[in-house]
């Protein structure tokens, strides 16, 4: 049997996780914009100003899923850069899934 208190426990892990995650992951895109605009790169064949522009962008999120795509980036700074957004990107969206499931278990639960 599943005990409500390790789920419980989990979840609350699991949340502070995400939160730490989402801060990390913000500053590296800002970061990488910054980057990208001080050196007049562009991030897959885009150019961005702001932070809010490459979030309106789906396809700048497509490309960061896809490491084909980070290969092809010539600057190896930026390109470091991409491969650790992709990784907390990853993170997040698997502890969004943990979410999910745990919800799911403890509402079956009680």
């Amino acid at each position: 049997m599943i005990d409500i208190e390790l789920l419980t426990l989990i979840f609350i892990m699991s949340l502070f996780a995400e939160v730490v995650a989402l801060f990390a992951y913000v500053r590296r895109i800002r970061k990488l914009v910054e980057y990208a605009h001080r050196k007049g790169l562009t991030l897959f064949g885009r150019k961005y100003k702001t932070v809010y522009e490459l979030y309106i962008d789906i396809s700048f999120f497509n490309n960061l899923l896809s490491a084909t795509q980070i290969q092809k980036e010539e600057d190896q700074l930026l390109r470091k850069n991409l491969i650790s957004t992709r990784r907390l990107f990853i993170f997040q969206f698997i502890n969004g899934l943990i979410f999910v499931v745990l919800i799911a278990l403890i509402g079956a639960i009680t």
